[in-house]
């Protein structure tokens, strides 16, 4: 089950360029809408702030 909804899906968003090598993948799940389907997304880039 993990191979088919997760893992197959995201090789192909890896292999179609929509992630790149360094970013970060949240995985979510509405079980109430969307039972068993998986969203894809890019995590926020941390803000990095300087200190003066």
């Amino acid at each position: 089950a993990i191979q088919h909804r997760i893992e197959n899906p995201l090789s192909k968003l890896l292999l179609d360029g929509s992630f790149g090598p360094k970013d970060r993948i949240v995985v979510t799940t509405d079980p109430i809408r969307t039972p068993g389907q998986f969203e894809f997304r890019k995590a926020a880039e941390p803000r990095i702030e300087a200190v003066a």
